[in-house]
Formats: structure tokens, C-alpha cells, sequence
């Protein structure tokens, strides 16, 4: 039995909805139909929307909340970083900048989150 509203069949006899606007959709999928809707960032390693801890060795200046990229910073953990650039653009989510006073080039460089943009 289809269900209709001021005379406009708006789910049909299928259990399908017609005739309705302004639905929305999920990144470019709409919300009517069938199967899934994918409506989330990669997981895979350095793609597009994820997260990387890293660095930035050399001599840059702090560069909050700025964009960088990936060829510059390196994945890094607490102790020491990987000397492995990264493909993209990144954007800086905390502060990144130069340490004074390290004891050594893995000390001498702040590490922070940066997600990639592009």
C-alpha cells in the first residue's frame, strides 16, 4: 500500500520514496535507494583526510596552523623521527617549530599532528 500526502504518492508500493524533496546526500551519494553509503575518511597510511605524528628537520620557523608539504616533514614518534618523506599537502593541527637547545637532530625539532589535505 503506497503512502501518499495531499494526494502525491510519496512512498510507492515498493517501500520506495517518490516525489519528495530537499533530501540530502553523503558525500555526493544520495540518501534514497539502495545500498550502502560510504561516509568516511581512509584508513590506508598517509592518504588523503588522515593523520600522520611528525616533524619537520631543517631549519623552518614555526609554522601554526599552516599548510606544508609532505616531502618536508617526516613521521616521528616521541623519541625519534624517519627519514621518509610523505606525498601531498599537509596542514599543521598543533605547533610545529625548531627546539633550541637539543642535544641532537631528532631532539632539536617539535613534533605535532598534521593531517593531509591534498
Amino acid at each position: 500500500m503506497a503512502i501518499k500526502v495531499n494526494g502525491t504518492t510519496v512512498i510507492d508500493d515498493s517501500r520506495n520514496i517518490t516525489n519528495v524533496g530537499g533530501l540530502k546526500t553523503v558525500n555526493g551519494n544520495s540518501l534514497v535507494g539502495s545500498g550502502d553509503i560510504s561516509a568516511g575518511a581512509s584508513t590506508s597510511y598517509a592518504d588523503v583526510g588522515t593523520y600522520v605524528f611528525a616533524t619537520i628537520p631543517g631549519s623552518y620557523s614555526q609554522i601554526n596552523g599552516g599548510t606544508i608539504g609532505g616531502g618536508y616533514i617526516r613521521p616521528a614518534n616521541a623519541n625519534n623521527y624517519r627519514n621518509v618523506s610523505l606525498s601531498g599537502t599537509w596542514r599543521v593541527m598543533g605547533a610545529a617549530g625548531y627546539i633550541s637547545g637539543g642535544t641532537s637532530p631528532q631532539e632539536a625539532y617539535a613534533r605535532t599532528l598534521y593531517v593531509r589535505i591534498s
